[in-house]
């Protein structure tokens, strides 16, 4: 059985249709603004439906993991080649992508039609009532799928530990790659009100910010869906709101950034399991905004001795700044002279365009250093087992200036500032890129 006849089995398409219309006439308005009033009726029907599509996607989930584990059993034995093995993975991706696309456009169908009929009726702005319902639903079905989406990571991890010699092998490198979209497209709840076109975040998300803040309270962390480890940041400096790629943005003049708390999850150790990420979109001001040494991202320990003066070994962390407009990557693990500066060969354009700029590193290859510009490989890779030590400190992170003083401060536009615990994959930072305005799901 496919799984657009489980849907159909379940009676998904006639759940969606059948509660939207009920809940508009439940969804009050104040005076001063559009404000989502839910009676208690509507709380529970609001709930008994993302619980519903939570049981359902285990069901899903059963599926998924016997035809996985089918496809793998039968490489394993030698009855269908690898490249037979890949379609087969794909082709379950596929099936998952349009289940999810089926219903996301059942629920968008029903959400237009209700937000113009709110128009009509009452006066109030289509968009917002889009938005007051969407938000609803989003924050009930993220606390649904809590338990649901532990039992499918479960589930993914469990095949890839019993067919372990399939994914441990250097030539099944494409293998591996085609079974980790499905699981990414799986584990996350996001397809299931993901209506705007935007990207789910990759797996292996640790920090988020994406500076749409107005600067008068703490500057948000959103990578946890749960708000369990979200670390709000605290502005310093002058500092102005600009419209940026996604939403809003910050402008910062050399002086201004944000301090984000120390965490472990910020922290990435030694080189065995230190693989991480750093994607932001940047519009570096003209002139002397691109000169010189300017620092995106820093979380470094500086010991300071004989005034001006440190000792190499005191150095330990990782910086990301541009030095005369050029991607570049500090790694300082306090060994063998302290630290190691990584820089494109290229600078980027003095356009004052926006770019999206990352670099991904694989501390565990020579080559496994690369930096990305506009979704594309931005010169060579570059060897960061150079620094093999422990990159983990106390300082907090600091966006647009070094963690250790006031100096080298970033001169531009900064928006949707983003850490991971792994190297993306180049597919990954274009998937990024192409998203554009859309940007990641928030």
């Amino acid at each position: 059985m496919r799984m657009t006849e489980i849907l159909i089995d379940f009676g998904v398409k006639r759940l969606f249709v059948g509660w939207l219309p009920t809940l508009v006439a439940l969804v009050g308005w104040s005076q001063t603004g559009p404000q989502l009033s839910l009676t208690p009726d509507a709380e529970m029907e609001l709930d008994e439906i993302a619980t519903y599509v939570a049981s359902e996607s285990d069901l899903i989930a059963v599926y998924v993991h016997e035809e996985l584990n089918t496809f793998l059993a039968l490489y394993s034995q030698g009855e269908t080649s690898r490249g037979e093995l890949i379609e087969d993975i794909n082709d379950v991706g596929e099936d998952l992508t349009r289940v999810f696309a089926d219903l996301v456009n059942l629920l968008v169908k029903d959400l237009v039609e209700i937000s113009e009929e709110e128009q009509e009726a009452n006066g109030v702005d289509a968009l917002l009532t889009w938005r007051a319902l969407h938000r609803r639903y989003r924050t009930l079905l993220r606390e649904a799928m809590i338990p649901a989406r532990a039992r499918i990571t479960e589930q993914m991890a469990s095949l890839r530990q019993v067919h372990n010699p399939v994914f441990s092998c250097e030539m099944h490198g494409d293998v591996r790659e085609a079974f980790e979209r499905v699981a990414r497209l799986f584990s996350g709840e996001d397809h299931l009100f993901d209506l705007n076109g935007c990207v789910r975040p990759s797996l292996g998300i640790v920090g988020w910010w994406p500076l749409d803040d107005d600067g008068a309270g703490p500057i948000v962390d959103i990578h946890d869906p749960y708000d369990l480890e979200n670390l709000p940041g605290k502005l310093t400096g002058r500092f102005q709101t600009i419209d940026g790629v996604v939403a809003g943005a910050f402008r910062f003049d050399g002086t201004t950034h944000v301090d984000i708390p120390n965490a472990k999850w910020l922290n990435f150790g030694r080189a065995e399991g230190g693989d991480f990420s750093i994607v932001c979109w940047i519009r570096q001001a003209p002139g002397v905004g691109g000169t010189g040494v300017r620092t995106v991202l820093d979380k470094r320990v500086f010991a300071f001795v004989r005034g001006f003066s440190f000792f190499p070994h005191n150095v330990r962390g990782y910086s990301f700044f541009f030095h005369n407009r050029r991607p570049s990557l500090q790694l300082a693990d306090g060994e063998k002279g302290g630290w190691t500066n990584y820089s494109a060969r290229s600078s980027l354009p003095e356009d004052q365009a926006w770019h999206m700029v990352a670099v991904t590193v694989n501390r565990s290859s020579s080559e496994g250093g690369r930096f990305y510009v506009d979704g594309r490989p931005f010169g060579d890779p570059f060897n960061p087992t150079l620094r093999r030590g422990n990159l983990s400190n106390t300082s907090p992170l600091r966006i647009g200036r070094v963690s250790f003083g006031n100096a080298v401060g970033y001169t531009g536009d900064l928006d949707e500032v983003a850490i991971f615990n792994r190297a993306l994959t180049p597919a990954e930072i274009m998937e990024q890129f192409q998203a554009g305005s859309k940007g990641m799901c928030k």
